[in-house]
């Protein structure tokens, strides 16, 4: 089963629905038949946060400064855990990998540690669970898990030098034995049909790293322990 978890922007429970997680970004993807072939055919979990994933009581308005709130914890971890274990028994799934961008980045993390059994692979994208937050028994715990960070090293919103690279450097020294890493510099279309007035392809915000990894053009540019 393949789960992923939602940036900031699409949770709530006033004038929304489901739907918002699937066409807010690409998500629609994982259905394809191309994304199914390369994965061998998977389950796909979609859920909807009525706040935000890095919510520690459950209570902050949807669309606010997520990050002012969090404390690394999260108010829904375990009921998000038992969402997740009803659906893999319904659909009679064996594995879990899970994934999920900023918020959902976090909420990533946030399960692997509390669950690190649970899942066979991990892919936080541009992922929001300040290093800070993170002790030393919370990454011993997943240092040996298959992680694949994605993030634009120019991320204005989840500070690559707050988040990933210090996580990312601490795991290395706690000798993590199956890190991967795409990073990139920016993050701009691909498409060819979104350009700037002189021509050039249109710059995106760095936080939005998740468009390359929805576009199958995240390359591991460190498939070593080096952030």
């Amino acid at each position: 089963m393949f789960v992923w978890l939602h940036g900031g922007g699409e949770g709530g429970v006033e004038n929304t629905d489901p739907y918002v997680t699937l066409l807010g970004n690409k998500v629609s993807v994982y259905g394809s038949e191309a994304f199914q072939e390369a994965i061998g055919g998977a389950n796909v979990l979609v859920p909807q946060c009525p706040t935000f994933w890095l919510d520690p009581k459950g209570n902050q308005i949807a669309g606010g400064n997520a990050s002012a709130y969090s404390d690394g914890t999260s108010y829904y971890t375990k009921s998000l855990m038992e969402l997740i274990e009803m659906y893999k028994e319904k659909t009679g799934s064996t594995k879990v990998i899970l994934t999920g961008c900023s918020n959902g980045g976090f909420m990533a993390l946030r399960l692997a540690i509390d669950y690190p059994d649970a899942f066979i692979a991990v892919a936080p994208v541009a992922e929001a669970m300040q290093e800070r937050f993170l002790s030393d028994e919370d990454l011993n715990k997943i240092k040996d898990l298959p992680m694949y960070f994605v993030y634009s090293t120019n991320d204005p919103v989840a500070d690559p030098t707050l988040h990933e690279i210090p996580t990312l450097a601490r795991l290395q020294a706690l000798g993590a034995s199956n890190l991967h890493i795409a990073t990139t510099d920016q993050v701009i279309d691909t498409s060819g049909t979104i350009e700037t007035e002189d021509g050039m392809p249109y710059e995106y915000s760095g936080h939005w790293s998740w468009i390359y990894f929805h576009n199958n053009e995240v390359t591991c540019n460190d498939c070593g322990l080096t952030p």
